[in-house]
C-alpha cells in the first residue's frame, strides 16, 4: 500500500512540474492573451518546488532515493550492524 500512494504523490508532483512548467514557458514565450501578469509566475514559482518535494517524499515513500537509503543506513548503524 505504501509503494502504491508513493507512487500517486510523485505522478502529481511529475503533472505539478510539467504542467505549470510548460504553462510557464508558454506565457513567457508570451504566445497568450494572459493579462494578469503576477498570478502566472507567482504560480510557476509555488507549483514548482512543491512538485518537485512531492517527486522525492513519493520516492522515500516507494523506498527508493538517496532519503530513503540514507535513513535504512543509519537505521542499520544504530543497530550495530554497519560500521
Amino acid at each position: 500500500m505504501r509503494k502504491v500512494a508513493g507512487w500517486v504523490v510523485s505522478l502529481v508532483g511529475w503533472a505539478l512540474v510539467w504542467v505549470f512548467g510548460l504553462v510557464g514557458f508558454y506565457v513567457l514565450l508570451g504566445s497568450t492573451h494572459y493579462t494578469n501578469g503576477a498570478i502566472g509566475p507567482i504560480l510557476n514559482i509555488v507549483a514548482i518546488p512543491v512538485g518537485v518535494s512531492l517527486i522525492f517524499v513519493g520516492r522515500a515513500m516507494r523506498g527508493r532515493g538517496r532519503l530513503w537509503l540514507a535513513l535504512r543506513r543509519r537505521a542499520r548503524r544504530k543497530q550495530g550492524l554497519d560500521w
